[in-house]
Parts: structure tokens; C-alpha cells; sequence
């Protein structure tokens, strides 16, 4: 099975996920031949990137929900010529008012330290305890896929619309795709192992717009597994 990716996806999970990397980078980091310049750049990068997720952005989102609000207040809401009302005040913060700045591209150095540590001779003498104490080892998705998944994008093409379709073989050579139009028979579309497949027929009337159904199996070597519940959309000339 694909492993899963080292970073969480869900913010809050890579706020923690930072945060014992910040504190552990310090123990490993020197066993697995990382310079003390490359350990501290390592500690501030996932401070700041802490301070990023958790304070600035939720502070300057509210402050955008806020003056959003207070535009649609000033420009229609209350009584016309009445009391006054103030703007809201933008947000600040208790000095300091943040970790030091870095400089852009934290998550690349981050995987390019941890390549560096994995490939290292510390690293592989140890390497359960390392990577499970800095959480580096990766996640085996366990999670048994009985079809293909995808989505349906309606967009111009030459002559008339077309339809992209983005799919997840979730490991297997590629997908199987099939596709009716008006409710007609299925047909085989296409083999595909690089997603998206771009579904670029002509129309069957060139002047009416049809339904384009679709459903995907696995293919590996051949078609296999089930087929994925049905999507449909309609396109036009």
C-alpha cells in the first residue's frame, strides 16, 4: 500500500506535528550528522510555521470577516443618519509580536533535512526509535480500496465543452473508464495510468448539449475490482 505523507494535512494536526519535531530535532538531529546551524534553522522554521497557523492567520481572517461585515453594515445595514460606527480595530499582538521571520520554503527544507537524516548512518543504526520519536516514519494506508476514486470537470474545449477527469488508482497501474451519453449503452473510453484523463469527444448532435455518465474500475494488466458509483454531468456545444 502508497504510505500516507509524513506531514499531516489538517492544520491543527501539523501544529502538534511542529511542535514535536521543534522539541526532538534537538536530540536526533546531532546523531544523524545534522549541523548545529541546520538543527536551530530547523527549531525556527517550525516556530515560526506554529505561530503562522495558530495566531497570525486565524487573527487576520477574523480581521477580514470583520471588515467584510463592517463594509455590508456601512453600505446597507442600520438606520441611515443615525449614530456613527467606528471601524474595527485591526488586530495586534503582545510583543514580541512574533517568532523571528524565515526566510519562504519551511516544508522544503524540513524534507530535505529529513532525507538527509534518513540516508544518514545514525539514522539507520536506530531508525524505529528515531522516526517514530520525530514522527517521520509515514503511515501505511490500510484503508482496502474496492474502486477507483474521481471527479468530473466540466471545460471548453475545441468545438464544444469537454470533460476532465481526475481519478486515484490508490497504487494500481491505472484506471478502466467507461461512459454512456443520453442514458445509451456503456462504452470503453480509455486505459489511463496519469491522471486527468480529458474526455474530448465530439458531441453526438453538435448543436445540442448531452448527459456524459461515467464509472471507473482498476486496471492492472486488465480491468479489476468494482466498478465506482456513477457521475454525471452535462456538456454543450
Amino acid at each position: 500500500m502508497p504510505n500516507q505523507p509524513l506531514f499531516p494535512k489538517n492544520e491543527a494536526a501539523q501544529i502538534a506535528w511542529c511542535n514535536n519535531y521543534a522539541a526532538k530535532i534537538v536530540t536526533h538531529g546531532p546523531a544523524c550528522g545534522e549541523s548545529p546551524g541546520a538543527i536551530a534553522q530547523a527549531v525556527a522554521d517550525m516556530t515560526f510555521y506554529v505561530w503562522l497557523l495558530g495566531t497570525w492567520m486565524p487573527a487576520i481572517k477574523g480581521d477580514a470577516e470583520e471588515a467584510t461585515a463592517y463594509k455590508t453594515l456601512m453600505a446597507k445595514g442600520g438606520v441611515p443618519g443615525v449614530s456613527p460606527v467606528p471601524p474595527p480595530v485591526a488586530t495586534t499582538f503582545p510583543s514580541p509580536p512574533a517568532p523571528p521571520a524565515v526566510a519562504p520554503g519551511i516544508l522544503t527544507r524540513l524534507l530535505d533535512q529529513i532525507a538527509r537524516m534518513k540516508a544518514s548512518v545514525g539514522y539507520k543504526a536506530n531508525p524505529n526509535v528515531i522516526g517514530q520519536d520525530l514522527d517521520i516514519i509515514g503511515h501505511a494506508d490500510t484503508t482496502e480500496h474496492l474502486f477507483p476514486e474521481f471527479k468530473l470537470t466540466v471545460q471548453d474545449g475545441a468545438g464544444c465543452q469537454c470533460v476532465r477527469i481526475d481519478f486515484t488508482k490508490f497504487g494500481h497501474k491505472g484506471v478502466w473508464i467507461e461512459g454512456r451519453r443520453n442514458g445509451g449503452a456503456w462504452e470503453f473510453i480509455a486505459v489511463d495510468s496519469t491522471k486527468p484523463y480529458n474526455d474530448e469527444r465530439p458531441l453526438l448532435s453538435p448543436t445540442a448539449a448531452e448527459t456524459r455518465e461515467y464509472r471507473l474500475r482498476f486496471w492492472d494488466d486488465g480491468p479489476n475490482g468494482d466498478w465506482s458509483p456513477v457521475q454525471k454531468v452535462t456538456v454543450g456545444p
